[in-house]
């Protein structure tokens, strides 16, 4: 198992250099690799599938990107995509990234895990910029690669409903 970390610190990646920082992590690995996507990177994994081969994606409490579209108009769109949450978790940092107030962050991100996994796990986050969910994702047709899908048990962020259909489709 290898975890990537991606480029949400540097204003000008989106899901191609998120993609790239996957492909070149995994240079070596065999063909039958599965991609295993959490969140935000649900938008990278399907790219990285249309640029090498793997054998499965993974999409864990993951966003689904709809090819031609941003997400930001998706969410916009589809207002069934995410469960409404209490505001003031989130702040802009100094150099215009959005961070996470560790106390918010374990409850919404890691409301499954137990108390001492999620607070750590909410210390890890990074400072996220948003070109990825602001750009036309570079995915024009879905990969024809099979897909699991794991929703969250508490949900906190993400419906599942709407990215239900996508993997059906």
């Amino acid at each position: 198992m290898l975890t990537v970390d991606l480029p949400s610190e540097d204003p000008d990646a989106g899901a191609s250099e998120y993609a790239e920082a996957v492909i070149e992590a995994f240079s070596g690995a065999p063909e039958d690799l599965v991609l295993v996507g959490h969140s935000l990177a649900g938008l990278t994994i399907p790219v990285v599938a249309t640029c090498r081969p793997v054998s499965r994606m993974v999409f864990v409490c993951a966003m689904l990107p709809r090819p031609g579209r941003a997400q930001d108009d998706v969410m916009r769109d589809e207002t069934d995509m995410t469960v409404p949450t209490a505001s003031g978790g989130s702040y802009e940092a100094a150099d215009g990234s959005t961070r996470w107030h560790p106390d918010a962050a374990a409850a919404l991100f890691f409301a499954d895990c137990p108390p001492a996994l999620a607070t750590s796990a909410a210390a890890q986050l990074r400072g996220q910029f948003w070109k990825i969910t602001r750009e036309v994702t570079p995915l024009r047709t879905w990969p024809d690669v099979p897909c699991s899908a794991i929703p969250a048990a508490i949900r906190t962020v993400l419906a599942a409903s709407a990215d239900a259909e996508v993997l059906r489709q």
